[in-house]
Order: C-alpha cells, then structure tokens, then sequence
C-alpha cells in the first residue's frame, strides 16, 4: 500500500449525553454520503474507545442516517451484525471478539473473510479497543472516543484519504 495519504481532522467534540454522540455519528454518515468516491469502494470506519466510551451509540447514529430499520446493537456475541439501509448496507464487525480469540494465527483470515461480504458503497464500522488499523490498513476514517466522565465522551474523527 502507498503511503502518501494524508489524515485530517474533521470532527473534534465534547458530547454530553448519548444523544449527542449519536448525533456524531449521524454527521460522520453525511459526511461519508457526500463524499463523491463514497459509492465505488468500501467505507471502513474504525471506532477505537474502552468498553462503555459509546462505540454502539456512535453507530446507531450511522444507522439512523442510513434508514436502517431494525435496532442496532453491540455484535459481541455475533462478531458481525449487517443492517439493511435505504441504499448501502451497515457492516458491525467486533474486533474485540476477534482479538481475544484463542488462535491469533487466525486473525486475519478471519478478517479478510468477514471482510468478503461486504460489497462496494456498504459502510463498515469496526469497533476495538486499540490498533484496529492493523487489521484494517485500508480504513477512511478513525474515530476515537474518549470517556470524560459517566456521560461525557470526547469524540475525535479523522478522515484518511489520498
């Protein structure tokens, strides 16, 4: 993979409530829906924060701005969640799951299959606690949120791109 791409900051904010960093990931939607390359590749997001920093409540927002329909919900237990959008489907991956699998040997082939289905224009939002781009080299954009406090996140998005 070249490395000259750039990484900018596109979204730096304090939110205080669940509301607001769900909001964050709404505008973290527009942001991809507008962005004209959006519709020819796949869209990685990757969502790195602590268990409880509101990774979930971040993705919900990208649902809602997708007209995902049915709840979406931590894929823990299922690695990976699809949702069904109005025009791209959301990918859920955990890779927290993946990572504290018994076979490390195994990671990235369990990953590049996961991977295989998820088909051009789709949005993937990955969730993990640290060093996700290692798995995902090709990812758009990083999100990092931070907890403050019982409901206070500082939520940092940065956007990749060539």
């Amino acid at each position: 993979m070249c490395s000259c791409y750039k990484i900018k900051n596109v979204y730096n904010q304090i939110t205080k409530n669940s509301t607001a960093t769900q909001k964050a990931g709404f505008f973290l939607s527009q942001l991809i829906n507008n962005y004209p390359c959006s519709l020819l590749k796949k869209n990685i997001i990757l969502l790195e924060g602590k268990v409880g920093s509101g990774k979930t409540v971040f993705t919900k927002g990208i649902a809602k701005q997708l007209k995902v329909k049915t709840n979406v919900n931590s894929p823990t237990f299922f690695l990976l969640k699809t949702y069904q959008g109005k025009t791209v489907n959301l990918h859920h991956l955990d890779l927290y799951s993946i990572l504290t699998s018994k076979n490390p040997n195994s990671l990235f082939a369990i990953v590049e299959e996961l991977l295989e289905t998820v088909k051009i224009g789709d949005i993937l939002v990955v969730e993990s606690i640290e060093k996700s781009d290692l798995f995902f080299p090709d990812w758009d954009y990083k999100v990092y949120l931070e907890i403050l406090n019982d409901k206070t996140r500082n939520i940092i998005i940065k956007h990749k791109f060539f």
